[in-house]
């Protein structure tokens, strides 16, 4: 979602395609399937520009987070799209450079919208400036080589609704959920087995054409 417009891509196999918002200006390229690059390259031609770079953070009064842990919410997200529904957290761009957050529930799509989950909070953080690290020093640390990054569902804003200015972000981990190194491990105690084998058996192209989509188009720093 821009300033002005909701823009949609539909994803299939290795391409995208755009379908709104449906303006003149973007006519052209209504319908047309290509790669997240072409697409999005031509939007930014067209004057819908979704490639935003680092210089354009402070513009934007937005912190840039640090690459690795974008880079793992990216794939995080890519990975568990195709059974559960993303979306952003205002908490996000109050975080510093080494923690990204959105919500997060099992998508009720295949359950034609009946009796949806509430939306969880995903933590994505560098692990030694995380709760756990300042709580229990050495204690089930993030292995160097696993890239030191922690990631947990949290309390988030449960002591009062996001959308209340003066709620406070917690970052104490959910009853009944344990961190780990991929978002993909935290979840199941918040979905069904249902939504997990969809997950597993989806395709690796598609996750990886959103992932795509989202490390051009930066919603972790920009959102």
């Amino acid at each position: 979602v821009t300033p002005r417009f909701q823009v949609v891509l539909h994803i299939s196999g290795s391409n995208c395609t755009l379908v709104a918002p449906d303006i003149p200006e973007l006519s052209k390229l209504k319908g047309i399937s290509q790669s997240p690059a072409q697409l999005l390259a031509k939007l930014s031609r067209s004057g819908l520009h979704l490639l935003p770079m680092d210089s354009d953070a402070a513009k934007m009064e937005r912190t840039v987070k640090m690459h690795n842990i974008e880079e793992r919410a990216c794939g995080d997200v890519s990975i568990l799209s195709t059974a559960f529904s993303i979306e952003s957290s205002r908490f996000n761009s109050l975080l510093g450079r080494g923690q990204i957050c959105y919500e997060i529930r099992e998508s009720d799509t295949f359950t034609g919208g009946c009796d949806p989950s509430p939306m969880a909070t995903a933590l994505v953080e560098i692990d030694s400036e995380s709760a756990s690290a300042r709580n229990a020093p050495g204690a089930k640390e993030v292995p160097a080589h696993c890239g030191n990054i922690r990631c947990s569902i949290v309390k988030g804003a449960e002591e009062g609704p996001e959308s209340v200015p003066d709620t406070k972000f917690n970052t104490a981990a959910k009853d009944g959920t344990e961190s780990s190194l991929f978002m993909s491990q935290c979840v199941p105690s918040l979905s069904s087995s249902e939504a997990m084998e969809r997950v597993w058996s989806s395709s690796p192209l598609i996750s990886e054409t959103v992932k795509q989509v989202l490390e051009l188009t930066r919603p972790f720093t920009f959102c």
